[in-house]
């Protein structure tokens, strides 16, 4: 990276002043300046041919770097390298080297050695940073055959004998030709011919992808551990690569394993040779390589602009736009480019057994989102950890915000280079999740670091622009162009950063299929995977990578922070990213959001949340990871049935035929999994600090879980689309529609499952939701009048097997702010309480109102949920229990416990019953997993 001005004109006001005062000396030689060399190390790994890198090998192995010049001498070493456990590398540098002498850089790992070519051109600050990975070391393999001659053979990186050192002269020519070379140049072909991936080799590239592969393959085999030592005259050694064919144009882009030698290597390294072909440089290469890399863009050509873009930086290193242009092209469309989507979605077959439990625990969600599974694992813990700092509608403006800016980014047409697979070292499937891991660590993070070090660059130049042209938004016709300048550049690095924080996260665990299943079969039994002891353990590296999590995670934090100063100060419709609309309020509610959630990553503190105060640490997250050992049991909540699972690809206990309107027959009946027990752990590892079964409502609104206890599948004649849950202890009554379109009441035997018709409705009346009161089923409704809504009680009157809707015995007017619908009701002697929905336009939110109608004549406000749904009301023991909530009948506006919600359920005899998709579900009352207390906790 360039240093910044002012260090740069102290530099060079020190040359100046060195050079004088030599000169007033009178006589000597000058000495040229030094620089220092530093840089990071990829290594390959050595137990796969996945090009996996430095994360996945032993941390403390070690490892030497050497420094030669082109006369064979080592000039400068160390052995002091620092393993980086964020980018997975190893980190050296070397001071005092002469910055008018080109140089190699030779790293060894036992045998395994690295090389990288370094043009004198580039030296050129006090510090250059140099990095050595499998690409460098294939482009010092295609200088050294370019470079030589039939009568002399130039090696790079390597100590001579004495006498065979090339003079003087001879360094002095090599040096010219390696300037008019330009190894950068072949250093990017071959790092673009990896990221573009197989399916977009050409006959040039093919040769690349070719000498590429051979590096990793011999750097990762055990007995060669370098190009050199495949190519010794005297060498025995061989290794299998997989190469690519190319007949007349065409390129076979399935790789072929192909044996090579010490004597074939050479035609390898050869064929790209022949291939390369130096750019032509001018003073004005970099802006001519900018304005051609956006003439890509403008033609949605992905993979040419960031090639360009690339080539650009070459030149001119601080070119604002070739930075931006650079990780737009090269690293943020890498997140929207189908393959990689491909890999990610691959986690909802593999990854279905904890993904609810992630989600509900992790501060920064879960990026894998697909599961049913698991539905009933702590959504209130979610609610406080994921996303209760930051008040609901500011976050949700913001992410709107940057949907909007993500929106007007430059689009990739199809056809053009992917961005995903490392040649063919990367199945398109990739058949295990640790290889899928590998793509991540591999592939997605080490671009991802790229993207953030450009756009570094780019913030440290305030002041600059990037526009995206409609052409390169694919809308040229009603599209607008779109300036970014610098909040855009610190959005983007926010979100790149968050990306990061998740793919460190997926590949700390242990996610590996159990032994004898495969994708397909996983989905038919997930709880295969819950139950095997290996699922959801750390890695070795597990915590270093939770470590460098968190660093991003800190980072993303403070490039949010960054961006919105800038973003608060902006007019209306200045620059693309836009939150001018919002309102001084909203804008407080996000900055205090912002800071706790800030807070919260750097140790512990407390946030406020709906006017409780919690206590937290989201650091324990990820230097304390959790592990399935933090988690409940877990279990179907029917019988799995492995016909029927292998039939419908999903786990699933039976068939029934239910009698809807809308959707009849045969259906089938899947298995969840649920939680059997409640948290070991209250405190998760120290993210809650303190918690406790008592005192865990205080500091993180939540007071456990509700195992589940069983379960039935429903026979006689049940529905899927059911509403108005009523009970009267022993049946679950409830209203449909049937296959005729014809209203029922069916009824449910809680001891047996077995559906029965009730009656069929005779007249017109309207049929709400069902309660159980004064003996009897009665239908509640809501309707509107010019008094306001009015809400109806009306009795249920059963005729053999018709029912009709009576008359009703209660009307009463209820004030609402907005429309309002009932979503629950229940009943307690001679008070029914219901549940009232309503929609309020300015903030957008759905909040709830708990009502009691007393005697069929009094109606009152019991308490007030903003921002909630409550779709299940009960009253056991004095007190009433609302979406999880537990209240006093007494004092209903305090919320007493708060449990993980049953939805749709009835509360019958202290345990929760559920009635979904064909199934009753029984569930514990209390989290000890007996039946709810009529204490005032538990």
């Amino acid at each position: 990276m360039k240093m910044k001005w002012c260090r740069k004109v102290s530099w060079a006001v020190m040359l100046v002043v060195a050079a004088v005062m030599a000169a007033c000396g009178g006589g000597g030689s000058s000495t040229p300046p030094t620089a220092t060399i530093s840089g990071a190390v990829t290594f390959p790994s050595s137990g796969d041919v996945m090009a996996k890198r430095a994360g996945a090998v032993v941390a403390d192995t070690s490892v030497a770097v050497e420094v030669f010049s082109l006369d064979g001498k080592k000039v400068g070493s160390t052995s002091e390298t620092q393993y980086d456990n964020v980018q997975n590398t190893y980190s050296y540098s070397i001071p005092g080297l002469h910055t008018d002498i080109d140089y190699v850089v030779k790293v060894k790992r036992g045998i395994q050695v690295l090389k990288k070519l370094i043009d004198k051109k580039s030296l050129v600050e006090p510090t250059v940073k140099q990095n050595v990975d499998a690409a460098t070391t294939a482009t010092v393999m295609v200088a050294e055959q370019k470079l030589s001659t039939t009568q002399t053979k130039v090696v790079l990186g390597e100590e001579l004998p004495a006498g065979s050192a090339p003079s003087s002269t001879a360094v002095a020519s090599l040096s010219q030709e390696i300037e008019a070379l330009n190894p950068k140049a072949i250093e990017l072909n071959i790092a673009t011919t990896v990221a573009g991936g197989k399916s977009t080799l050409t006959s040039e590239t093919a040769a690349y992808a070719n000498v590429y592969n051979m590096v990793v393959v011999a750097v990762t085999s055990n007995n060669v551990g370098s190009v050199e030592a495949l190519l010794a005259p005297e060498s025995t050694a061989a290794v299998v690569v997989p190469t690519f064919s190319v007949t007349g144009n065409t390129v076979n882009t399935t790789p072929v394993n192909t044996t090579v030698t010490s004597e074939t290597a050479a035609t390898v390294i050869g064929q790209a040779t022949e291939v390369y072909v130096p750019p032509v440089t001018t003073p004005d290469t970099g802006s001519n390589y900018v304005t051609l890399a956006k003439a890509y863009l403008n033609n949605q050509d992905i993979a040419n602009a960031y090639k360009n873009f690339e080539l650009a930086l070459m030149s001119d290193a601080d070119n604002v736009e070739a930075n931006v242009g650079a990780a737009i092209t090269g690293g943020v469309m890498l997140l929207d480019d189908e393959q990689v989507r491909t890999i990610v979605d691959k986690w909802g077959y593999v990854y279905p057994t904890v993904n609810e439990v992630v989600q509900a625990i992790s501060p920064v969600g879960n990026p894998f989102n697909n599961m049913t599974s698991a539905t009933a694992t702590m959504p209130g813990l979610a609610k406080t950890a994921a996303s209760a700092p930051v008040a609901p509608a500011p976050a949700r403006k913001m992410l709107e915000a940057f949907n909007a800016l993500k929106g007007k980014m430059p689009q990739q047409k199809a056809g053009f280079k992917s961005l995903a697979k490392e040649l063919g070292l990367v199945a398109t499937t990739a058949p295990t999740v640790s290889e899928m891991q590998a793509v991540i660590d591999n592939v997605i993070i080490p671009k991802l670091n790229t993207v953030i070090a450009l756009l570094a660059k780019a913030e440290a130049k305030s002041g600059n622009t990037f526009t995206i042209t409609k052409q390169m938004q694919g809308n040229p016709q009603y599209g607008q162009d779109v300036v970014l300048a610098d909040a855009e550049y610190y959005a983007l690095d926010a979100a790149v950063n968050v990306f990061q924080t998740i793919f460190k996260f997926t590949t700390a665990y242990n996610f590996d299929l159990p032994s004898g299943y495969n994708y397909n079969t996983i989905s038919q039994d997930p709880m295969a995977m819950i139950g095997d002891p290996k699922v959801f353990t750390l890695k070795a590296d597990g915590r270093t990578k939770m470590n460098a999590a968190l660093g991003y995670a800190k980072v993303a934090a403070a490039k949010t922070k960054a961006a919105y100063d800038m973003l608060k100060l902006r007019a209306l419709g200045a620059g693309a990213f836009n939150i001018a609309t919002w309102s001084d309020a909203d804008k407080a509610s996000f900055e205090k959001g912002l800071a706790e959630v800030t807070a919260a990553m750097n140790g512990e503190t407390t946030i406020r949340s709906k006017g409780i105060t919690i206590a937290v640490d989201f650091t324990k997250f990820f230097t304390n990871p959790l592990t399935r050992n933090n988690l409940p049991a877990f279990g179907y909540d029917v019988p799995r049935d492995a016909t029927l699972s292998a039939k419908y690809g999903v786990a699933t206990a039976a068939e029934v035929s239910f009698d809807d309107a809308w959707n009849p027959g045969l259906q089938p009946v899947k298995c969840d999994i649920q939680p059997l027990g409640d948290l070991p752990d209250f405190t998760l590892n120290g993210i809650f600090p303190g918690n406790t079964a008592s005192s865990t409502l205080e500091r993180a609104r939540f007071s456990g879980v509700l195992p589940f206890l069983s379960g039935k599948v429903l026979s006689g004649v049940p529905n899927e689309d059911i509403w108005g849950h009523a009970t009267d202890g022993q049946f679950i009554y409830y209203a449909t529609q049937n296959a005729t379109f014809t209203t029922v009441i069916k009824k449910i035997d809680i001891a047996t499952g077995v559906v029965s018709l009730v009656a069929t409705q005779s007249d017109a009346g309207s049929v709400g939701d069902l309660v159980y009161y004064n003996n009897g089923l009665h239908s509640i409704n809501i309707s509107y009048s010019q008094n306001g809504q009015i809400v109806t009680v009306s009795p249920i009157t059963i005729a053999g097997t018709s029912f009709t809707v009576g008359t009703p015995v209660a009307s009463v007017a209820i004030n609402l702010p907005d429309y309002g619908q009932i979503t629950a009701v229940t009943a307690s002697g001679s008070d029914i309480y219901y549940a009232v929905q309503t929609w309020n336009q300015y903030t957008w939110t759905t909040d709830m109102q708990v009502r009691k109608l007393s005697n069929l004549q009094t109606d009152t406000l019991v308490f007030t949920e903003l921002d909630d749904y409550f779709d299940n009301l009960s009253v056991y023991g004095g007190y009433l229990y609302s979406d999880g909530e537990k209240r006093s009948l007494t004092a209903p506006s305090v919320t007493l416990a708060k449990y993980v919600d049953v939805e749709d359920a009835v509360m019958i005899g202290g345990y929760f019953y559920d009635v979904y998709h064909g199934k009753l579900t029984k569930y514990a009352g209390s989290p000890n997993g007996s039946s709810a207390k009529t204490a005032t906790r538990f």
